[in-house]
C-alpha cells in the first residue's frame, strides 16, 4: 500500500524551508520524494526494489511534466 503523499507533504511543509534538503533511504514508490518535489525541496530516495524505484522514478517524471 502507497503512502498518501499527503502524509509527507504535510510533515516537510512543517519541518523543513524551501530549499531544504530531505533523504528517504526507504522510498518505496517515493511518496516522500514527490512531496519534496511538490514543496520546492530538493531531496534523494533510495529502496532496495529496483521495481519500486522505477515506479518512483515515474511518478516523479509525470509530476514535472
Amino acid at each position: 500500500m502507497a503512502l498518501p503523499v499527503a502524509a509527507p507533504l504535510y510533515f516537510i511543509r512543517l519541518l523543513t524551508e524551501e530549499g531544504e534538503h530531505v533523504v528517504d533511504p526507504f522510498a518505496g514508490i517515493g511518496s516522500t520524494a514527490l512531496a519534496a518535489e511538490k514543496s520546492g525541496r530538493r531531496w534523494s530516495c533510495d529502496d532496495i526494489s529496483a521495481a519500486a524505484i522505477s515506479i518512483a522514478k515515474q511518478r516523479i517524471d509525470t509530476f514535472r511534466k
